[in-house]
């Protein structure tokens, strides 16, 4: 399967990276954080040095540089992670 990561995707990543809300092998919390699938999250992940030389995206310039489509749930901001909520949901 092709994965195709834009530059919004990986500045998806990157803001949840950013943040140090979940530990990045969370896939399934970094998928519902960024917005993104499973396969994307799995080739940021392989490819991340790749990624980040082709957009010029860092950790330290990732707020700088976007200009997210609502597409992407990290427009600009994450919400504190509630753990308690999360125990709600088990």
């Amino acid at each position: 399967m092709t994965v195709n990561i834009t530059k919004d995707k990986f500045i998806s990543y990157v803001k949840v990276q950013r943040s140090g809300i979940t530990n990045m092998w969370n896939v399934s919390l970094v998928c519902q954080l960024s917005g993104l699938e499973k396969d994307e999250v799995l080739d940021i992940m392989t490819n991340y040095r790749k990624y980040s030389e082709i957009f010029k995206i860092t950790m330290k310039n990732v707020n700088e540089e976007s200009d997210h489509s609502p597409e992407y749930p990290l427009g600009g901001m994450i919400e504190p992670y509630d753990i308690e909520r999360e125990k709600e949901d088990i």
